[in-house]
C-alpha cells in the first residue's frame, strides 16, 4: 500500500489505499475492496433525494447507508 489509515472506532477499521484501489479492513479482515476511478472533470454532486421516495436507484448508482457508533 502507498498509505495505510490509523484505525478509526470500534470495532477498529483501518484502510491501505494503493494507486488504483482501497481495502477497507475491520480488524485484519477484509471488509471492502474499492477500485478508485479518476475523472477528468469533477463530477457535480448530485442533488439528495426526498426520504420519501423509493425509487430504486439507477443501474450506475449505490445507495449505502452507515451507522456510526461513537
Amino acid at each position: 500500500p502507498t498509505t495505510k489509515t490509523k484505525a478509526i472506532g470500534k470495532p477498529p477499521i483501518t484502510r491501505w489505499i494503493y494507486p488504483d484501489y482501497t481495502v477497507v479492513f475491520e480488524y485484519k479482515h477484509v471488509v471492502q475492496s474499492v477500485q478508485m476511478v479518476k475523472e477528468d472533470a469533477p463530477t457535480p454532486i448530485p442533488q439528495a433525494m426526498p426520504e420519501s421516495s423509493t425509487a430504486a436507484p439507477a443501474a450506475n448508482e449505490a445507495v449505502i447507508q452507515l451507522d456510526v457508533q461513537p
